[in-house]
């Protein structure tokens, strides 16, 4: 049992998913989170705004909007229903090595939504910065 043990432990360590940003928010009902993105390659940015609006049977609906496109989503707590990913290139050839932006969603208490954001760029070509939202 122990050799399976460690042997899982092994291929963890082996195949570990590093990120290249990470940040947490506490956002109340409504409240902005803004994310600036730029292109490091022709200097261009863009901003990434979320909101929760509503909470309920254990579901959040949030409202994303990049590039002046806006979208909706339902996050639950469980795996595989909590996140939204945000591709920031369009390298449909090189998919591993594609940058996006995940938006994790973490838990509810106190009528606050907390989230986690991650950044995945292994070519490093955008930078992020977080905007804080009570400026």
């Amino acid at each position: 049992m122990s050799k399976f043990l460690l042997a899982v432990i092994f291929v963890h360590t082996l195949f570990a998913f590093d990120w290249d940003s990470k940040h947490e928010c506490t956002l109340s009902k409504d409240q902005l989170e803004k994310i600036e993105i730029t292109n490091l390659e022709d200097k261009t940015k863009s901003i990434l705004n979320f909101r929760w609006t509503l909470y309920t049977n254990k579901r959040l609906v949030v409202l994303l909007k990049k590039d002046d496109f806006p979208s909706q989503y339902i996050l639950e707590q469980s795996y595989k229903a909590n996140s939204i990913k945000i591709n920031l290139s369009d390298d449909y050839t090189d998919e591993y090595n594609r940058a996006y932006i995940r938006i994790s969603f973490k838990d509810f208490k106190d009528d606050k939504a907390k989230f986690k954001i991650f950044l995945r760029d292994p070519k490093r070509r955008f930078g992020v910065k977080y905007i804080d939202p009570k400026k």
